[in-house]
């Protein structure tokens, strides 16, 4: 019972006589068998949680003083504030662990993330090289050529005004693909990003 009064009330419980005190009725024939005479016991409290108690007995009546009872505060205190460390330093080891787990799939998230990214950019070169060789090449020819008919001297005057429609618009085609590539290497610019 002084145990758990201790423990509740978060404060010492000092019974210089068990056999004379009421909190120490209920147990009084167990306390006949042994030689018990003082109990002292001191609760482990940090920041109003209780871990334990520091339980002492002795043979003698008033065995306690008030020297010894500051001591044993004192240890009692300096113990509980060393437990609620302990406990409050695992909690934190395990935070820190769920943290660290997140942390290592959050950059694994990212691995996956930046591989898709160099795959669209390797994607995007290619598409540009096709672009820039594909279509530019097909449309230089048809440029070149048209430039060669129109100064051809037994070109008919009719066909004229259709080759040079044909160059105006294969010189604008050009100039669209150009902007396009342009624009398309200038987003990819490590320098803008």
């Amino acid at each position: 019972p002084e145990i758990k009064r201790a423990y509740e009330q978060r404060t010492p419980v000092m019974i210089e006589d068990v056999r004379r005190h009421p909190l120490m009725a209920d147990v009084q024939p167990f306390l006949r068998a042994i030689a018990l005479r003082s109990v002292l016991v001191v609760p482990f409290v940090a920041h109003a949680d209780a871990y334990g108690a520091l339980f002492l007995r002795f043979a003698r009546s008033q065995a306690f003083g008030e020297l010894e009872l500051s001591f044993l505060r004192t240890a009692a205190s300096t113990v509980a504030q060393a437990l609620y460390s302990a406990q409050h330093h695992a909690r934190l080891e395990q935070r820190f662990a769920v943290l660290q787990r997140a942390h290592e799939a959050h950059l694994r998230e990212l691995e996956v993330v930046n591989s898709r990214l160099q795959i669209a950019s390797s994607s995007k070169d290619r598409l540009l090289e096709v672009c820039s060789h594909d279509l530019r090449t097909p449309l230089q020819v048809v440029l070149g050529n048209s430039e060669q008919l129109l100064h051809h001297e037994e070109l008919p005057a009719s066909c004229r005004p259709g080759l040079a429609a044909i160059q105006r618009q294969g010189r604008r085609a050009v100039q669209l693909i150009e902007n396009l590539l342009d624009r398309a290497r200038d987003r990819c610019d490590p320098q803008q990003l």
